[in-house]
Parts: structure tokens; C-alpha cells; sequence
């Protein structure tokens, strides 16, 4: 049993109407604005909106006799006609039930009627060419409007003829962009496919119904035409593809016949072949069971009423998401700002705003809490919830860097003992000295200590980055109302970075001053330090211990005294040396021999690489106190590096931030400049606009209907319209 949508209803094919026209005119004008080659954010919205409308799209290949199927559906020849891509623009076809004469009038010359349908035949043409010069295709609707006392309600969308060989100029790749286009138009559930198919091919292979079943697997909102059914082979015919038993849709099909290329020639009207199409089945032994079933005119009262379902049932949806789009361009509207006044007060409260507003994103950047920058950007971006946040890779750098890096530096990195010795030397001079020397272990300590410079340096200069990096990537990005001042964000940026490099120098004089501090004195008497008594005390108690284990070692307690060692007594004992005989040094010699002379001493004198005992014990003793005394250094500067960055580069930046904005930017002189919107965005502004106003009109349009109007229905989509629809019919048949 059919399903018969209420009469109020039968408005709802208007309402479309009027949205496409609003959508389509905004989606023209605002291509028209676009000077680049990418469309806007704006056309996007408004094109997606076409798409969401519900609709019937009409789709086939080039020999399938589609043009045909749709002139026979007006009643009129009105399309062009020719070999090759013939429609190479969507044709979003409105018919327009009323009385008096039949005219058509297109969007794009709206204050223009043509009465003569051979003209209209022409203007699609042209306007096709002005599009896409040559056979390229175009996504740009051609919008047509016929009114006929001839037609019901119903608006079509025609889309180019698939095809698989380019034909001329056209572009290789014509079949993967027609293809594209068709998907684009077809995938979504709002769409109805109208797949018009040639009744004498093979169905397995036509383009229409493989495309509909890539977005319609199970057919449920698919409607097949066969066309040429009275040119099948003789003996044979389409009664097992209108029975569903080859390729089933839950919408059936509908079989029609069309003029044939003679019939044409000849000068055959569409409404004496109407005619014929309706005795053709009237007479077929195969198709008169069907013949309620089949035709142009039955085709055409099936559209409607699946039409005005299926706007029935996409209604709900459709306000949802009108009203979706008009709150987000109402947002990015706001985001955009109004247009500068010429009034100085007002200006200057805009540039003092930004500053502030500024100043205080830095600030949240740097110290905020749960609803900083770096928090709503994670709203915005939940991705980003991996990242640390802007405290948190300050307290990287200062613990897992700089304080990992010093951590594992050794005390005695760049020492060696032949170093150590000879500062012993240099620091004993004439008189060896008794116990360590203080001035060799001063100038060693300081000697190490310099080597905590660096890093304590790369620590500012890491935090400095991280600030830079603060500003580059969440203060300004957030700062949505410079978007509009292209000068101002730059010298806003400038000054900004400006800002953290002059900190971030403040913040290297006081790291300098304080490794400068702890050289400038040597402090052993800290309580942490190891000093030289402690360390002999230390070195008597190991040798006492050593000792003990090595007499233990030679036989325990009561053992009688060691011996001499081995070793000890293998040594020839040293002899005393000869001395020249007194005979040999006779008074009596006449020759005197000469007195040996003392060699040269070296201009450049290092210590010898033997060490003494002594000299070990010193060595031993100096590098104990160096690796005491570097240990209480590091420790400070793990301590008071982060502090004095954290005090004069990162607070310090943040407290003079808003003042130094102030003095540098805020001047007349530069207001004027800085305040020049970007010329983009004005054009951005303009076409939000309009976006709003074609919003608000499509959302009072659609509010004509109520909450209600999506009460019921159940859409195409349900499966709940079988193939017959006979509410209407009679109206239907007294048009003709």
C-alpha cells in the first residue's frame, strides 16, 4: 500500500527551492569576491549546505538518454544538445506548478524571462562556457527555474554524463573528475538517485547503478529508469528488471520511452511522444500488466512524492544544522571584530585592549591556572593533552636539563694529576712546604668551578626559548583581534620578543655574577666541606687498617717480626763511591784540569711525571678537596641558576610586559598604522556577513514549518515506499 504525505506538506518543494536559491546565490557571490584560486572558508559552508539539502540527483552515462528522460519530465526541449560532455555544469532543475504561460528564468539573471525554451537551450550554453571554457567541467550550479501549468513540484539535479575517454581539449583525467562531482552530489543520505540506465545494455556494467551502489549498497534510496525499452532485441525485454530479479532496489524501476535521434530530426514534439510512450505499454503484452507503473508521467508523480518524504524526514536535520552553522558564523563573525572608526577615542581604546589583552595571555601562559591558554587549547585541540604545558617545560629545563647536565659532570673534568702537581710546585716555590699548599687548591677550585659558566649560560638561553616559544605559538595565535592588524601583531611580536631578550641579558649578568661570586672567594670553611684534617684522619685510619690486614695476612697473632722482604733482600746493598786516589790529584801536576759546568736551565720547566711518595700523598689529598668543595658549588647553582632565571628573565618579562607594550606602541604617530586592517580580512569580514544574513534567512525559511514539521515521515532512506505512489495521480494526469 503506497504512503501518502499530508497535504501541507506539499509545500516543503518550495521551501528547498527557496533554499537553494539562497544558498546558491551566496555560494556565486561569494566565489565572485574570491580573488584566489582556493575557495574560502564561507563558500565551503555554503556549498556543503547545497549538498545537505535534500534533493534528486540525476545521474548516468552520456548514451543513456538522460537529456531525453528530463525534457520529456518538462515537456519542452531545453538542454543542449551535441556529441561529447554536453552538461559539464550541475543543472539544478526547479519546476514550478501554476498556471498561465510557461517561462523559465535562471539565478544568475533573475529579472529576465524566457518564453522561448530554445533560448533557455542557449543561455545554459553560454553560461556553461563562461564557467569552463572549452569541454572542461565545472562544480559551479547552473540554477533553472521553469513554471508550467505542465509540471508538478519537483527539483532535479543533473550532473554530467559519465564518460571514459576524453574527447578534444578535454582534461585526461575528465572521467576521475566527472566521477568525483557525481559521489560528491550522491553520498549522502539526503540525496534521492535517479540512475538512468539504457534498458538494452547490460546492467551489470551501467556507470549509473555502480555508482549508486558505492553510496547505496542495499538500494534503498536509489530509483532506476530504463530508457530505449522499445529498441530492445526482438524477443526480448526488461520484465525481469522491473520484477527486482537482476540487479534489485528497493525503489524499483521505471521503464520510459524516448524520442529517437529521426524523431528529433523529423521535428517530433515531447508531448506527442508522451503519447506514444503511454500506448507503447498499453499495447506490449510484456509491459501491460506494468502499464500504471511506467512512463514519463508516472515517473514524474514518483519523484514527488519521494521528494516530499524525503524533505519531510531530513526537515529535523536539516534546521539542526542550519542552526549549527549560524552560531559558528555568528562566532567567527564576532572573532573578526567590527570596522575601525575614524573616531580617536575609540581607537585608542582598541589599541590599548589588544595590549591588555595581550599582556594578560602571557601571563596566563606563564602562570595561569585551570583556564589558561594552554588549557583551552587542549579543548580545542585534545591531541595536544600529551604536552607539557608552559611551568612544566620550564621545570624540564631546569631539572632534566641543566640539573641532569651538572649532575653528571665530574669535579675533575680537564684535571690531571701532572696539572696538580704542578700547581704543588708553583704554589710551594723555594721552600717545599710541609703540608698542602692553600694557594695550589685555591687556584685549582677556581680553575673548576669556571666550568659551571656554560651550562648555567645554556640554561638562560634554553628558558629564553621556551618563552619565545610561549609567544610564537599560544599568546599571539590566541590573540584572535590582531588578526585583523597584520602591523600591529608584528610589532606587538617584535616588541615582545624584544622584551624576553633584554630579560633574558639581565638574567645572564646575574648568572655571571654569581660563578663571578664564588670565585671571587674560596670558602673552606663551609659546614659541607671536607678540609685537609679531615682527610689525613681519614688517610691515617685507612693505613692503620691496612696494616692490620697485612699482618694478619703474614701470620696472625704472635707471629715472630717480618722479615725483610724477598724482594728488599734480592737488592745488592748500595756501595759507597770510589774516591779518586790522592796520587791521581799530585801537587805536582802542571795541567789543572777545568771545573764541570751546570747546565742551561729550559725556558719552559714541567713537572716530571715521577711522583714521590710525598707527592702522591698530596695529589691524593688536593683532588679529595677539589671534589668536595665542587660538589657544594653545583649543588648552589643547581639552586640558584633556575631561581634568578625564573626571577629576572620569566617574572621579570611578565611584570614589564604590558608597560613596555604601552610606552613603545602607544604613540599617535603609529596608531594610524597599526590600526590598517588586512585587506584580506575586510574581504573575510564581508563574506561572513553575508554568510549570517544567508543563515538567518534559511533559518526563517525553515522555520515557517515548526518544530513539528519533522514529525514523521520515515524518508527514503526507511524502505517504507514501495514502487507504487498513486497519491496525486489524478492531478497529475489532467496536467497533460
Amino acid at each position: 500500500m503506497s504512503q501518502r504525505v499530508p497535504d501541507p506538506f506539499s509545500s516543503l518543494v518550495p521551501l528547498i527551492n527557496q533554499l537553494q536559491d539562497i544558498f546558491t546565490v551566496t555560494g556565486g557571490t561569494l566565489a565572485g569576491n574570491n580573488t584566489n584560486s582556493t575557495s574560502t572558508q564561507s563558500q565551503s559552508a555554503v556549498q556543503e549546505l547545497v549538498l545537505e539539502l535534500p534533493q534528486i540527483v540525476v545521474v548516468g552515462s552520456q548514451s543513456s538518454g538522460k537529456s531525453s528522460v528530463l525534457e520529456a519530465i518538462v515537456g519542452r526541449e531545453f538542454l543542449p544538445r551535441g556529441s561529447g560532455i554536453v552538461t559539464r555544469r550541475p543543472l539544478v532543475l526547479q519546476l514550478v506548478h501554476q498556471d498561465g504561460p510557461e517561462y523559465g528564468t535562471f539565478l544568475h539573471a533573475p529579472n529576465k524571462k524566457f518564453t522561448d525554451f530554445s533560448q533557455i537551450r542557449e543561455e545554459i550554453a553560454a553560461e556553461t562556457e563562461r564557467a569552463c571554457p572549452g569541454k572542461g567541467i565545472s562544480a559551479a550550479p547552473i540554477a533553472l527555474k521553469v513554471y508550467s501549468p505542465d509540471v508538478v513540484q519537483l527539483t532535479l539535479v543533473d550532473l554530467p554524463g559519465m564518460t571514459r575517454v576524453p574527447v578534444g581539449n578535454q582534461p585526461a583525467d575528465i572521467e576521475k573528475q566527472i566521477r568525483e562531482m557525481i559521489l560528491k552530489f550522491i553520498s549522502r543520505d539526503n540525496a534521492i538517485i535517479l540512475a538512468v540506465t539504457a534498458a538494452n545494455s547490460d546492467l551489470a556494467n551501467s556507470d549509473a547503478l555502480q555508482l549508486a551502489r558505492q553510496v547505496d549498497p542495499k538500494g534503498r534510496r536509489t530509483l532506476g529508469v530504463l530508457t530505449k525499452v522499445d529498441i530492445m532485441d526482438k524477443g526480448t525485454d526488461c520484465v525481469e528488471v522491473l520484477e527486482g530479479r537482476v540487479v534489485p532496489l528497493a525503489l524499483g524501476y521505471v521503464p520510459v520511452v524516448m524520442r529517437s535521434q529521426e524523431d528529433i530530426n523529423q521535428g517530433k514534439t515531447v508531448r506527442k511522444q508522451l503519447a506514444d510512450e503511454e500506448a507503447f505499454f498499453e499495447r506490449s503484452p510484456a509491459y501491460r500488466r506494468f502499464a500504471d507503473q511506467t512512463g514519463v508521467r508516472y515517473l514524474s508523480q514518483t519523484m514527488h512524492q519521494l521528494l516530499l518524504s524525503h524533505i519531510h524526514a531530513f526537515l529535523p536535520t536539516l534546521r539542526h544544522r542550519v542552526n549549527t552553522m549560524l552560531d559558528d558564523a555568528e562566532r567567527e563573525r564576532a572573532a573578526l571584530g567590527s570596522p575601525v572608526t575614524d573616531d580617536e577615542a575609540s581607537r585608542n581604546v582598541l589599541i590599548l585592549d589588544a595590549i591588555s589583552g595581550v599582556s594578560d595571555r602571557f601571563r596566563e601562559a606563564l602562570f595561569g591556572d585551570g583556564d589558561d591558554v594552554e588549557v583551552k587549547r587542549r579543548r580545542a585541540d585534545p591531541s595536544s593533552a600529551a604536552e607539557l604545558t608552559t611551568g612544566a617545560r620550564l621545570a624540564y629545563v631546569f631539572v632534566d636539563v641543566y640539573g641532569a647536565h651538572l649532575a653528571s659532570l665530574s669535579p675533575l673534568t680537564g684535571l690531571t694529576e701532572s696539572a696538580i702537581k704542578t700547581a704543588l710546585h708553583n704554589a710551594a716555590g723555594t721552600a717545599p712546604s710541609l703540608f698542602i699548599a692553600e694557594p695550589a687548591f685555591d687556584a685549582l677550585a677556581r680553575r673548576q668551578v669556571g666550568a659551571l659558566r656554560e651550562p648555567a649560560l645554556q640554561c638562560v638561553d634554553l628558558a629564553h626559548e621556551e618563552l619565545r616559544r610561549v609567544v610564537a605559538r599560544h599568546v599571539l595565535p590566541s590573540a584572535r583581534d590582531l588578526d585583523r592588524f597584520r602591523a600591529f601583531r608584528v610589532a606587538i611580536s617584535e616588541e615582545l620578543m624584544a622584551q624576553l631578550a633584554s630579560c633574558a641579558e639581565q638574567a645572564k649578568t646575574m648568572v655571571n655574577a654569581l660563578i663571578d661570586v664564588e670565585l671571587a672567594h674560596i670558602d673552606t670553611s663551609h659546614p659541607d666541606f671536607q678540609g685537609a684534617d679531615d682527610i689525613l684522619e681519614r688517610m691515617l685510619m685507612e693505613s692503620m687498617r691496612e696494616n692490620e690486614r697485612a699482618t694478619d695476612e703474614e701470620g696472625g697473632e704472635g707471629a715472630a717480626p717480618p722479615k725483610a722482604s724477598s724482594k728488599k733482600s734480592s737488592k745488592p746493598e748500595p756501595k759507597p763511591p770510589k774516591l779518586k786516589s790522592a796520587s791521581k790529584f799530585s801537587m805536582g801536576r802542571r795541567k789543572e784540569e777545568a771545573l764541570p759546568k751546570l747546565r742551561k736551565v729550559p725556558n719552559t720547566i714541567r713537572a716530571g711525571s715521577y711522583k714521590t711518595d710525598k707527592e702522591k700523598f698530596e695529589i691524593e689529598v688536593m683532588t679529595t678537596l677539589i671534589v668536595s668543595y665542587f660538589d657544594i658549588v653545583r649543588k648552589k647553582m643547581m639552586d640558584l641558576v633556575p631561581k634568578t632565571i625564573m626571577h629576572f628573565l620569566v617574572r621579570e618579562s611578565q611584570r614589564t610586559c604590558q608597560q613596555r607594550l604601552v610606552s613603545v606602541l602607544y604613540r599617535r604617530e603609529r596608531i594610524d598604522k597599526y590600526l590598517a586592517e588586512d585587506p584580506a580580512l575586510s574581504a573575510r569580514r564581508k563574506e561572513f556577513d553575508q554568510l549570517v544574513v544567508t543563515l538567518r534567512q534559511a533559518q526563517v525559511a525553515l522555520a515557517t514549518f515548526g518544530a513539528g514539521g519533522g514529525a514523521g515521515g520515515g524518508g527514503v532512506g526507511g524502505g517504507g515506499y514501495g514502487r507504487h505512489h498513486d497519491s496525486g495521480m489524478s492531478e497529475f494526469h489532467s496536467l497533460y
